[in-house]
């Protein structure tokens, strides 16, 4: 029989393989935005947990920052410019010149014909970039 230390080990690294968020079957809906952060409120605390180890604060922050997100999110928008470690203004310029690129270059620009095919594995994607690191 293992030791408590090397089961609590095995848990922890079956639980770094599980994929936090799945996308459904295509048929369903698409997730709305509005429900992401309660949804994955669960995923997000235990990453937490697991990077600092005191769930009282972890759970503190946690529901800090997603209220702050469902404040600030709908308003604003999602903090681009906070990802990529750059101030707003720099991301603008950066947004600005790539738009100017691609009408400068005469390549047609439009939506994926199998749009809502590809959103699951979309958000599934943000999802990891900005809870996972």
């Amino acid at each position: 029989m293992p030791r408590p230390g090397r089961r609590l080990q095995r848990h922890r690294r079956t639980a770094r393989r599980r994929v936090p968020y799945r996308a459904g079957p295509l048929t369903a809906p698409p997730p709305r935005i509005e429900d992401l952060p309660r949804d994955l409120a669960p995923q997000v605390l235990g990453a937490v947990v697991r990077r600092f180890g005191h769930f009282d604060t972890a759970e503190d922050a946690t529901q800090e920052a997603l209220l702050a997100a469902a404040l600030q999110w709908p308003s604003h928008g999602v903090p681009v410019a906070r990802a990529f470690l750059v101030p707003e203004p720099t991301m603008a310029r950066r947004i600005s010149r790539a738009k100017k690129t691609i009408k400068d270059s005469g390549v047609p620009f439009a939506m994926p014909a199998d749009r809502a095919e590809r959103l699951g594995a979309v958000l599934h994607t943000l999802y990891l970039i900005f809870n996972e690191g």
